[in-house]
């Protein structure tokens, strides 16, 4: 993967791990019969350590399937199939919620 040139942090980048996890996110998805979209909402909504998913929408339809998504709820078994599809990327981006800038500058 080449850098984005508008990365201000200046510490190594994390874009393939981003892409395996993106890539196991999706293999989980279709193996569930699911789009990505509304994997990703479920597992969210799974997390009781996340009090708030904000969720985009740019028509009704849309809409509808992140409303049928959030009422379905998603499997112990495959909350921890994501979880360690993404736990690489995860440790590499440690506890900082500032992607921006270096660990050093974080803001979080």
């Amino acid at each position: 993967c080449q850098r984005n040139p508008k990365t201000r942090h200046g510490e190594a980048g994390a874009e393939d791990l981003l892409m395996q996890a993106l890539e196991g996110i999706k293999r989980i998805a279709r193996e569930c019969d699911d789009t990505t979209a509304a994997l990703s909402l479920k597992w969210v909504i799974a997390n009781p350590n996340i009090t708030c998913a904000l969720v985009g929408t740019q028509n009704l339809e849309s809409l509808e399937k992140n409303v049928k998504a959030a009422q379905e709820p998603l499997a112990a078994e495959i909350v921890e199939q994501l979880n360690v599809v993404t736990l690489a990327l995860k440790q590499k981006l440690g506890p900082g919620l500032d992607i921006f800038e270096s660990s050093q500058d974080d803001r979080s």
